[in-house]
């Protein structure tokens, strides 16, 4: 068990036996007054620096995915050899307008499977659109994202 879980369910069972004294207490009395103690957390997260994205194709490269939005986005690449088993890198990528993620084979005498997962950095109702392998996807939802799956065989 984590010690947050841990600490949360002494911070419960404490809570009860302290209501239950209280309730016996002063169980003859009109009125009980309670007291709530509100738990909160924080996280901290790092960011890291994303590629920027090419400005044009380059056939040579076995991956080439076109991104196209009127504004500021961030795409994550997933690369997998031979299954989903076998993850090789966890990247990602950035762009403003349109935009070219360009990844060569990582696996060439295997499978490279690569998801590509493209997100809105903004609210904007505006479309963008994910291509590549001759798939198109695409939202127009706030903060939306578009994902692509793409294989290479040996």
């Amino acid at each position: 068990m984590e010690a947050k879980n841990l600490l949360l369910a002494v911070f419960i069972i404490l809570t009860i036996t302290f209501a239950s004294s209280t309730l016996i207490e002063y169980g003859r009395e009109s009125t009980l007054t309670s007291t709530t103690t509100v738990v909160s957390t924080s996280t901290a997260t790092a960011t890291t620096a994303c590629s920027p994205a090419a400005n044009q194709d380059n056939p040579l490269l076995t991956f080439g995915v076109h991104v196209e939005y009127n504004g500021s986005w961030k795409a994550i690449a997933d690369g997998y050899s031979n299954s989903t088993a076998n993850q090789a890198f966890l990247t990602c990528y950035s762009g403003n307008g349109s935009g070219w993620i360009l990844i060569g084979d990582w696996n060439p005498n295997g499978y490279a499977i690569l998801y590509l997962t493209v997100q809105k950095m903004d609210p904007s109702i505006g479309n963008l659109t994910v291509l590549g392998d001759g798939q198109e996807r695409s939202t127009v939802v706030p903060y939306g994202a578009a994902t692509i799956s793409l294989t290479a065989v040996p």
